[in-house]
């Protein structure tokens, strides 16, 4: 897996298990850390299974995947794609209270 840091986001990508990777992460780095993550194909099923606060960003042809969808207090965004990204941006405030 690779795991990118930018300022306050984590990134992992490339993987066939990112909710493993994410678990290992955190039990390694941030044991305490309220987790959010995003995500739009089946590969993302471990990692938004696997977070406090699951999103799901539509596809632009098909919706939001189905498997997405079901996850557990998943929060299905409105907008396809880079779209989605912003109204993620835009609602995180009002759907993650601050701890």
């Amino acid at each position: 897996h690779t795991v990118v840091h930018g300022g306050r986001w984590t990134s992992i990508l490339h993987g066939s298990d990112k909710g493993r990777a994410l678990q290992r992460w955190l039990a390694a780095q941030a044991p305490d850390l309220t987790t959010v993550g995003v995500g739009d194909a089946d590969n993302d099923v471990a990692l938004l299974a696997a977070v406090h606060h699951p999103f799901v960003i539509n596809d632009e042809h098909h919706g939001p995947s189905p498997r997405l969808a079901a996850i557990p207090r998943a929060h299905v965004l409105t907008a396809p794609g880079t779209a989605g990204w912003r109204e993620l941006v835009t609602r995180l405030p009002s759907l993650v209270p601050a701890e």
